[in-house]
């Protein structure tokens, strides 16, 4: 075991001691301005910058290697299963679905993350900014005509609605959602309804049959596909 050059407080030491009965971790230096992990399998390295670091960021990346214990679908089970679709893999490509993933995971640990006593405002970074530029949004432009629509700004319309729902901060953003519903009711009501159906579902009760995660993805991308069905993506 590798531990990082960096005193690590009581509840993390006790969340790593839980977490090595199952996974191999090691602490890496790099310079970066954040804490970032790398896991594959059961090996997870945490990089880290010692003169930019502290107990609330480790916790934070510890975390997210402890919701891997529940292997639940995520970001990249949307990709793979976009990628055969014409219009939905010009939507949900690596980048979003990779910002989703990450957005799915940050709903589930934030209360573990507060239980343990670290700082809501250091969560993510610049924790308490609002996560959605409301000028961004004005100028968004999803259509070329009324059956043909720009896939960049679906990208852009989903990651924007994505990460006011997943905003652990009470950040004020009625006028966001607003501007966003009144441009396309039945997208935002289905990334809505998806992000609603994650926030609720409990991954630690996880059944492939009766109480699956992934048919909250398959949901979705099935609503998705209806939604484009009379459209064309460029």
């Amino acid at each position: 075991m590798k531990y990082p050059r960096f005193a690590l407080d009581h509840n993390n030491l006790e969340l790593l001691a839980q977490l090595q009965k199952t996974f191999d971790i090691e602490f890496e230096e790099k310079n970066i301005d954040y804490c970032e992990v790398f896991s594959k399998n059961n090996c997870s390295i945490i990089y880290y910058n010692p003169a930019r670091i502290d107990n609330d960021s480790i916790a934070h990346e510890l975390l997210h290697i402890w919701l891997s214990t529940f292997q639940y679908a995520s970001g990249n089970t949307l990709y793979l299963l976009s990628l055969n679709d014409e219009n939905l893999s010009k939507i949900f490509n690596k980048n979003l679905c990779a910002y989703i993933g990450n957005c799915m995971d940050h709903i589930k640990m934030y209360p573990r993350y507060i239980s343990l006593g670290y700082n809501p405002e250091k969560f993510v970074t610049l924790g308490t900014r609002e996560k959605s530029n409301i000028n961004d949004l004005t100028n968004l432009d999803l259509k070329v005509s009324a059956t043909i629509y720009r896939s960049n700004a679906i990208e852009l319309y989903i990651g924007n609605l994505t990460s006011i729902y997943a905003d652990h901060y009470p950040n004020n953003y009625s006028k966001h959602l607003k501007l966003l519903e009144d441009m396309e009711p039945d997208l935002f009501k289905k990334t809505m309804t998806f992000w609603t159906n994650w926030k609720e579902f409990d991954i630690e009760k996880i059944d492939p049959i009766f109480y699956s995660d992934r048919a909250i993805i398959n949901n979705y991308l099935m609503e998705m596909e209806a939604w484009l069905s009379n459209k064309h993506v460029i």
